[in-house]
């Protein structure tokens, strides 16, 4: 049986990731001159804010994408799923109060 590909939903699909990757970026450098702010830091910390989200998410875009391959996306997505919930379960009880 051969599969039939569809380039179109190929090319939106590709699309959307090009652009919510670079949303995410730009969410960063955005919020960077509240996070300098309330840091109390100089502009070459952000600059190092800047270098070391975009080095992890170089580094996490590799790795997580060869478990997918080893694993399989939808069982990927699913562990993705359950690291999400729990950390963000985890966090909100077990972090310091903090009076910015």
């Amino acid at each position: 049986m051969k599969l039939k590909m569809d380039y179109k939903w190929c090319f939106v699909r590709n699309t959307v990731g090009v652009f919510m990757s670079s949303l995410d970026s730009n969410i960063v450098v955005i919020g960077l001159p509240t996070i300098l702010q309330k840091l109390n830091a100089s502009i070459v910390h952000g600059i190092w804010i800047i270098t070391g989200y975009a080095l992890m998410t170089a580094i996490l875009l590799v790795v997580l994408g060869r478990l997918a391959d080893l694993y399989g996306r939808v069982r990927s997505i699913i562990w993705g799923l359950q690291f999400s919930r729990s950390v963000l379960c985890f966090v909100p009880y077990h972090a310091p109060e903090r009076s910015w």
